[in-house]
């Protein structure tokens, strides 16, 4: 697996997991435009991508992180993505990050355990969140700067 700077093409090329399937009407528009402030990055292997996610600035201090998956990514991919993924949190709190949140779907365990091993803790449930009206936790991992 290679981790490469993200292209707005990325998203199209991206086969969504079917938990993910419900942001596909929103990916171009939300994401695909939001990302000029922003880093992102996504996962090829095979020659598909099967990752795509970013840390978004909010305002000084504070970002949201936000990550879609291809229902072509394994667990054996996992593990180089986590240290990927923990290296960039890490350093972004070392450089002044305060607060980095996202929201996470209560009904996808993975999902949740994952965020814990990036060191985010459950805020809250945010009811009626999602366009189908399910919820979503909101998460975040708090830096001592």
């Amino acid at each position: 697996m290679q981790i490469v700077p993200f292209a707005p093409g990325h998203l199209g090329a991206l086969d969504l997991q079917p938990r993910q399937t419900l942001y596909r009407p929103y990916m171009t528009a939300t994401v695909g435009s939001g990302l000029a402030g922003g880093s992102a990055w996504s996962a090829v292997h095979a020659g598909r991508v099967v990752c795509c996610a970013g840390l978004q600035p909010i305002w000084p201090g504070r970002a949201a992180t936000w990550a879609l998956f291809s229902k072509w990514f394994t667990p054996p991919l996992f593990l180089r993505l986590h240290l990927f993924v923990r290296g960039v949190l890490d350093n972004a709190q070392a450089n002044g990050l305060r607060r980095i949140e996202t929201q996470i779907d209560p009904e996808f365990p993975q999902a949740v355990r994952w965020a814990m091993l990036l060191g985010f803790e459950i805020e809250g449930l945010m009811r009626r969140f999602l366009p189908d009206g399910r919820e979503m936790y909101l998460v975040a991992r708090i830096g001592t700067c």
